[in-house]
């Protein structure tokens, strides 16, 4: 059946009919050839051999009259017989000759040619002979004893020669239509054997035919419809031997690629599920860490805010001190010793100051970091939003606005560092002003002015520690509000997270109804 896969379903069903049509023909054209020869045999009985035959009964019936009116001759009769006789006798020659040549049209033969010319020329020997008794029974002497001599010896002779003549001829004709018979019998034996014989092959090579055609069509149908159905029912683990060029074998060729496409389709999405899941699993995870990072930075925060508050009342309390050493200056004549016991207060102060700047400037270090991890897991969370693709895209504009608050965040703390930095460093030179003052006290009266002078520095500069104070109390607030968003957007991004992981469970779901060889394994 290879060669059939290889032929259109027209060309294949046309070849079939064709073949049983072929033979068909066959059987007709045997039918016609076996029925012209019976149709000549016949023709040539009927028109030949039986015509021969009769006319040869014919010409031997008339001979035996004129040999029987012959014999009556040689009879004793009277004249009116004898004249009647001789014309019976008469009638008899003419009407063999007549019988000669209506057979004559049916000579077919040399041999049959050469027998009609032997029973023409028997016969005229024959007939000399007839004429030689008749002239010896009308003579005047007539020889009756001669005559009957003559017609028992040469007589009989030549009209035994003539009838063996006829009846070879006859037995010829006869033997011809036997011939016509047997041969006719022949050819109906042989066309029914040729019938017979084209008749089966025909049906067997029909029978074959159809067999192989509808088994060509069939078979492929019926693994089409069960491929179908496989599909259908969610299997696609079936493999599909299309071969053939044939409609048949281009639709199973056609549900090949489908079910192959089908089959790669549900192990992509299968696979592109377990990798949301597992995205969606370690996003969930990040931002648990991110969640739990935020609320340290939060409470970090808070305490940023409380010791700004205490700096806060601290400065306030310096410049309080600073105005009240700026009246007392005037009066450091009369109260050095106070004036010692201040400049001790302020050197204290100074040193409370200095070291509430060191725990500013660790808790901004403390914010800077958590700025830098906050921008990092902002990163990750882009980078992961990027692998999620349409369905991260709003998570990606999220991580990018905590990123930019992060970013945010670490310039503030850096400013307020530095501010910090400036503050302490005025603090500083407070300090050494303070110690100056504490070694020159025994110059104070002498120097009243220039302390009224510094104590006005240190009051200006207390009102700068203040104003950066106030600044940094700002800065701080905001990076709580920016800390309080963060928050928000991680259960905003871990909602997102888990509504994506409950899509992916949905999804493999969905997918886990076809059966495909990749996700059996």
């Amino acid at each position: 059946m290879a060669f059939l896969k290889n032929m259109k379903i027209g060309r294949r069903l046309g070849v079939g009919f064709a073949l049983v049509l072929l033979l068909l023909s066959a059987v007709g054209c045997v039918g016609l050839v076996q029925s012209s020869r019976i149709y000549a045999g016949t023709r040539a009985i009927s028109e030949d051999w039986l015509p021969s035959v009769e006319a040869l009964s014919d010409i031997r019936r008339r001979a035996d009259d004129v040999r029987r009116i012959s014999l009556r001759e040689l009879l004793p009769v009277d004249e009116d017989g004898m004249r009647q006789l001789r014309a019976r006798r008469a009638e008899g020659v003419t009407g063999f000759a007549t019988a000669m040549k209506a057979y004559a049209r049916y000579l077919s033969s040399d041999d049959e040619r050469r027998l009609y010319e032997g029973i023409e020329s028997s016969w005229a020997r024959y007939l000399e002979t007839s004429d030689q008794i008749e002239q010896l029974m009308g003579s005047a002497d007539a020889n009756l004893s001669s005559a009957r001599q003559l017609a028992a010896s040469e007589g009989v002779t030549r009209f035994a020669t003539t009838l063996s003549f006829i009846d070879a001829d006859t037995k010829l004709n006869h033997e011809g239509s036997v011939r016509e018979v047997q041969g006719a019998n022949a050819a109906f034996a042989s066309a029914r054997r040729w019938t017979l014989t084209l008749m089966i092959a025909a049906l067997l090579a029909g029978v074959s035919t159809a067999i192989l055609i509808t088994r060509s069509i069939t078979i492929p149908l019926q693994e089409s419809v069960q491929l179908a159905e496989r599909v259908a029912q969610g299997d696609l683990s079936s493999t599909v031997q299309a071969g053939g060029n044939d409609e048949i074998g281009l639709l199973l060729a056609s549900l090949r690629r489908m079910n192959e496409g089908l089959r790669e389709t549900v192990v992509r999405v299968s696979s592109g599920s377990r990798s949301i899941a597992m995205s969606s699993a370690e996003i969930a995870t990040g931002n648990a860490d991110l969640s739990h990072r935020t609320e340290e930075q939060a409470a970090s925060l808070q305490e940023t805010a409380a010791s700004m508050e205490q700096l806060a009342a601290t400065v306030r309390r310096n410049a309080d001190d600073a105005g009240k050493g700026n009246s007392l200056a005037w009066q450091a004549c009369e109260t050095a010793r106070s004036g010692e016991a201040i400049v001790d207060r302020v050197v204290q102060t100074m040193s409370d100051i200095s070291a509430s700047s060191a725990q500013v400037t660790q808790i901004i270090s403390v914010i800077e970091g958590i700025a830098f991890q906050t921008n990092i897991l902002a990163l990750n969370a882009a980078v992961e939003a990027a692998r999620a693709g349409e369905q991260g895209r709003g998570f990606a504009v999220v991580a990018s606005e905590v990123r930019t608050l992060a970013q945010r965040s670490a310039s503030a703390a850096k400013e307020v560092k530095e501010l910090i930095n400036r503050a302490v460093a005025t603090v500083t030179n407070g300090s050494a002003l303070v110690e100056d003052a504490g070694i020159t006290m025994r110059e104070i009266l002498e120097s009243v002015q220039r302390v009224a002078e510094l104590m006005q520095k240190i009051s200006a500069a207390s009102a700068e520690q203040h104003a950066g104070i106030a600044q940094a109390t700002v800065a701080i607030s905001q990076m709580d509000e920016v800390t309080q968003r963060n928050a928000a957007l991680v259960e905003q991004v871990s909602a997102t997270a888990q509504s994506m992981a409950a899509e992916s469970r949905s999804l493999r779901d969905i997918v886990s109804v076809f059966k495909v060889p990749e996700i059996d394994r």
